[in-house]
């Protein structure tokens, strides 16, 4: 479910536009670029400590950036010195990409359940044979 979330929301050009023009939102999501990195490498070769607890960090950290960033865009709009659809759009990208890292967070938390359930097997499996 959340590959497919991630998947859906990869297809958002226009969220995904507004971060890569604005400064502070490319900011924002370098975090999330280096937690689905790691994830990738995790998959690709699923040794050693898993990268869900440092997915989850991110997407804690974003979610208190997130709110930081939603004072200064609604303080910018209330001053006059941006739109309010401007505001909008930026913070909708905010939240996209906070959506964003608690679907990879998952995603991550899933498949380490699923690699462990399978280590456990198989050493199960194994133990049984040494038995026969």
């Amino acid at each position: 479910d959340h590959l497919d979330r991630v998947l859906v929301r990869l297809g958002h050009d226009d969220r995904i536009s507004t971060i890569v023009a604005q400064r502070e939102l490319q900011q924002a999501a370098a975090g999330l670029y280096v937690a689905t990195g790691a994830l990738e490498d995790w998959v690709r070769n699923p040794t050693g400590r898993g990268v869900a607890g440092d997915c989850e960090r991110e997407w804690r950290a974003l979610g208190l950036r997130k709110q930081a960033y939603r004072s200064e865009i609604l303080d910018m709009a209330a001053t006059g010195r941006m739109t309010s659809e401007e505001a909008g759009v930026r913070l909708d990208a905010m939240r996209w990409l906070l959506r964003m890292a608690h679907h990879v967070w998952r995603l991550a938390h899933h498949l380490e359940l699923a690699q462990q359930r399978d280590i456990a097997q198989t050493e199960g499996g194994a133990a049984e044979h040494e038995a026969d």
